[in-house]
Parts: C-alpha cells; sequence; structure tokens
C-alpha cells in the first residue's frame, strides 16, 4: 500500500511539472512567419469534444478577423461567420513573438508558434498563460 501512494506522489509531481512548463522561447516563428503562414489560411485543431476550423482573413498583422467555418458559408443552418480577431504582435524582453486571438465575451489567448516555418502543415501553438501546447493543422481550405 505505501508504495502506490509513494508512485501516486512522484506521478503527480511529474504531471504538475509537465503542465507548468514554459512554452519554447527558441525556434518559435517570427511574426513575419506567422503572418505569411496564417493569412488567408485555416488553423484547425481538436481538443477533447472542442474544434477549431478558423480562416485567418486579412494579411497585415492585425488586428484581422478570424471566421470559423461552421458547416460553410451557404449553410442555412450553421454558417460560417466572424468570430473574433487576431493581431500578431513582437516578442517583448526576451519573450518570443506571439499570436493573440480575442473572442470577445469567448476570452481572450495568447499563443507563441512552433515551428518556425512558413509552409502548410502541423504547428505547436503554446498558449503563453497556461503553458499548454495545442497540435493545429494549418491548411490552405477548411478542414
Amino acid at each position: 500500500m505505501k508504495s502506490i501512494g509513494v508512485l501516486g506522489v512522484v506521478l503527480f509531481a511529474f504531471i504538475a511539472n509537465q503542465a507548468i512548463a514554459a512554452c519554447p522561447t527558441t525556434g518559435t516563428a517570427s511574426r513575419v512567419d506567422m503572418r505569411n503562414l496564417l493569412s488567408g489560411r485555416y488553423a484547425c485543431a481538436v481538443r477533447g469534444n472542442e474544434t477549431w476550423d478558423e480562416l485567418h482573413q486579412g494579411t497585415s498583422f492585425g488586428p484581422s478577423n478570424v471566421q470559423d467555418y461552421k458547416k460553410g458559408p451557404t449553410d442555412p443552418v450553421d454558417p460560417s461567420e466572424v468570430v473574433g480577431t487576431y493581431t500578431i504582435n513582437n516578442g517583448t524582453a526576451g519573450a518570443p513573438d506571439s499570436i493573440a486571438y480575442n473572442y470577445g465575451t469567448g476570452g481572450s489567448y495568447t499563443y507563441v508558434v512552433t515551428p518556425a516555418a512558413q509552409t502548410l502543415g502541423v504547428y505547436s501553438f503554446c498558449n503563453t498563460a497556461t503553458s499548454v501546447a495545442i497540435s493545429v493543422t494549418v491548411a490552405a481550405a477548411h478542414c
């Protein structure tokens, strides 16, 4: 019985350390990388029962609109709609550049993106407030 208790404490400490690990500060996408990667493209992700299929409208550093694809622009029941904005920010005090999303009453979230690249594919978006990373597929068409 005692070994299970010790194992539980060790496992909890390991999980806690993983949860509070900071987002990466090297190998991250710059403002230009993020603008070139995301402008006019979809970011698609799944976390639990949540899914994202969001078009990044605009070609500047922002703020620009984020449109949720939902069931598509012509769907009569659940059409695509603008759900928020995004702004690509300069890093400060040694922190890397980041992308901030504002969904109004849905909240605001800021992410560091890795790897530093401008090609379609899978990226890690690390939430700067929680250090939780989400795998995001960046695609030319909705997912």
